[in-house]
């Protein structure tokens, strides 16, 4: 009997090992999978930073263009600019 219930302890073990194995594999592959999306997001921000720089350099740009004083304004600018050249 003592050995029956020894034989249950060292199953019940064994399938608490097997079970912690498994949760620890799941455990690993989430963090992967965390870390990885951990390296998109800091290549996402690494861009819009980017975008941001730029958008800040043309509104830069925009200030010291006589006449213009936001985007909508370039095209009809443009287009009396090319007028003028063109006469």
């Amino acid at each position: 009997e003592s050995e029956v219930r020894e034989a249950r302890k060292l199953r019940s073990n064994h399938e608490n090992i097997e079970l912690l194995k498994e949760k620890l594999l799941e455990e690993k592959s989430r963090r992967e999978r965390a870390e990885s999306e951990l390296s998109k997001l800091y290549d996402v921000q690494s861009n819009m930073k980017k975008l941001e720089d730029q958008i800040s350099s043309w509104r830069s740009m925009i200030k010291d263009i006589p006449g213009i004083s936001c985007f909508e304004d370039m095209p009809d600018k443009f287009a009396a600019l090319q007028k003028y050249v063109s006469n």
